[in-house]
């Protein structure tokens, strides 16, 4: 009897993580590349029919709405940044922090949206250090591996903190920070 409890509890415990939807941006950074190079052209008001089906059959098979979303959020980043990862970084500094119900409709932004829950188990102090350190590396993303898939940030920062030294210790999880640990 004990034993079947056990293998229920374990299927009950299966089944939940089955519904845990990770957040995954659809996209690699190259192509969030091209995308940002449309944002800029969108912006001096240079991305024409022609130039917006080139960057439709670049995209391959992914969606037109969710790209003609993303140009049109990558505008204000793009328009004035010196390269595609400052661009890149700028968008990931500006949603990092959003409420999830901001970026819930763009499966990019909500890729580089730290979740309501992280944001609540962890202290404000370590997630800007934890932005602050990263945005170097997300700048340099889409130049140095631009065929990897746009990690989640959640799982990015899951690891930063295990390798991170907090009150002397590492291998530290969201879990025991939260609880002080």
């Amino acid at each position: 009897m004990a034993q079947m409890k056990l293998i229920m509890k374990n299927w009950d415990s299966y089944l939940s993580e089955l519904k845990i939807e990770k957040k995954q941006a659809p996209i690699t950074w190259a192509q969030l590349d091209l995308i940002t190079k449309a944002a800029a052209l969108k912006a001096q008001g240079k991305l024409d029919k022609e130039r917006e089906g080139e960057l439709m059959r670049q995209m391959g098979d992914v969606g037109g709405d969710l790209i003609a979303a993303l140009i049109t959020d990558m505008v204000p980043f793009a328009a004035t940044a010196k390269t595609v990862g400052v661009a890149i970084g700028k968008l990931w500094g500006t949603y990092a922090q959003e409420p999830d119900k901001v970026t819930a409709d763009n499966p990019v932004l909500a890729a580089f949206n730290l979740s309501d829950g992280f944001q609540e188990l962890i202290d404000d102090r370590l997630e800007g250090e934890f932005i602050k350190e990263k945005i170097p590396e997300i700048e340099q993303m889409a130049q140095s591996a631009p065929n990897t898939p746009i990690p989640n940030m959640d799982e990015v920062i899951k690891q930063w903190l295990a390798d991170r030294k907090i009150g002397n210790s590492t291998g530290n999880t969201v879990h025991n920070i939260a609880a002080g640990e």
